[in-house]
This record gives structure tokens, C-alpha cells and sequence, in this order.
């Protein structure tokens, strides 16, 4: 899962694991990748932070995007 901007104090993961539903040292855990996430761990997630888990599940920074393909490819010779 791609690293979000969330704060990293205890303190602030509280809240947000007490909306997913788990505890602070549970969220912490997957926040750090000690974890995996179960599927329905990232909607509840998404849904907090106001995304999509396939957001969240995507690659970091613009160099990871794959490039865009001219529309009208032509076959190589």
C-alpha cells in the first residue's frame, strides 16, 4: 500500500483506527508494512480519508505511471 500523508504519532492513529474499527497498535502495524491489510480493511480506510482503495493500493510519485500510448498505433515493420 502506498505511504499516505497521515500523521505519525499515536496520538493521531487513534482516531483513525478506532474509525476502521481496530486498535492503535493493530492500525500501526499495517501503516508500517508490518502487516498486510485485508481487503476490507482498505475500504473502511478509503472511506475515512475520502479515497478509494485502489488509490491506495497504487505505486507513489509520477515516475511510477506508466506512459500513455499514442491513439493511433501504428503495427511496428
Amino acid at each position: 500500500m502506498k505511504r499516505l500523508p497521515v500523521p505519525q504519532s499515536r496520538a493521531n492513529q487513534k482516531p483513525l483506527a478506532k474509525a476502521i474499527g481496530m486498535t492503535q497498535a493493530a492500525a500501526s502495524t499495517r501503516w508500517y508494512d508490518k502487516r498486510q491489510w485485508q481487503l476490507e480493511d482498505l475500504a473502511k480506510v478509503a472511506a475515512v480519508l475520502g479515497t478509494t482503495p485502489w488509490e491506495l493500493v497504487q505505486p507513489m510519485g509520477d515516475k511510477e505511471k506508466l506512459p500513455q500510448l499514442d491513439s493511433n498505433q501504428q503495427p511496428f515493420d
